[in-house]
């Protein structure tokens, strides 16, 4: 293989790398040129880990320590409702929904209402898949510290997928607004495992349906572009 042939193939993989994130230009500010032009409108962005802290620092308490997925919904900037997604030893994961009135007062000081199902480990595993891939392609980048009260609405994401790797992410209201791919993620990760945590058990089995068509088809979707 000559030199031009590989230096031709090193700016393609590049290429190929910037078509799965869009970073930024400056500081702060993330841009979507890199975007291709059928590729869909991203509404994630990848925030700084120590952001999600400082939204759960709101809550009436930490969450599960560990959780593998965590999801918090703020509105007006304080916490409404928080999600996760953990390993338990009695029942291989559990769905944990914890909701809280944020306009009645000081958010710290409310005692959340809680709700738990167990989940099979098969599902719980789509799911950490499913949200890694949404993690990583077609994302804005930010380095600019983001904040709760900055936003009308806005869910903030942390995911662990081992001891020392932690991802962290915002979706703000006005990306998911009119947004399809937006909302369809908004279903299954946010309103599915809410359903999921709150329903009667004998309906569980239909929400985890709905859920795992949606996490089954992200991953389908990754494979196929490999």
């Amino acid at each position: 293989m000559t030199r031009r042939s590989m230096n031709l193939r090193s700016h393609l993989s590049a290429a190929a790398l910037v078509a799965l994130v869009v970073v930024p230009a400056n500081r702060g500010v993330a841009q979507a040129a890199a975007l291709s032009a059928d590729a869909p409108m991203p509404f994630v962005e990848r925030i700084q880990p120590a952001d999600f802290s400082a939204v759960e620092a709101d809550l009436p308490g930490p969450l599960a320590k560990g959780a593998s997925i965590a999801i918090i919904c703020t509105e007006q900037g304080h916490p409404a409702y928080a999600l996760t997604v953990t390993r338990n030893p009695e029942m291989d994961f559990e769905v944990a929904f914890l909701t809280l009135a944020p306009e009645q007062g000081t958010p710290a000081s409310q005692a959340p209402v809680r709700a738990v199902a167990p989940l099979d480990a098969p599902s719980a595993t789509r799911l950490e898949q499913a949200l890694a891939i949404k993690l990583a392609r077609n994302v804005f980048v930010s380095d600019a510290t983001r904040k709760a009260k900055d936003y009308d609405q806005a869910w903030w994401i942390l995911q662990r997928t081992g001891p020392d790797q932690v991802q962290a992410a915002v979706i703000t209201g006005d990306r998911a607004d009119a947004n399809p791919d937006a909302q369809a993620f908004l279903d299954a990760f946010v309103r599915g495992l809410q359903r999921y945590a709150t329903c009667d058990p004998d309906d569980r089995s239909k929400v985890l349906y709905d859920i795992d068509r949606y996490t089954i088809k992200t991953t389908l979707t990754e494979k196929s572009r490999r």
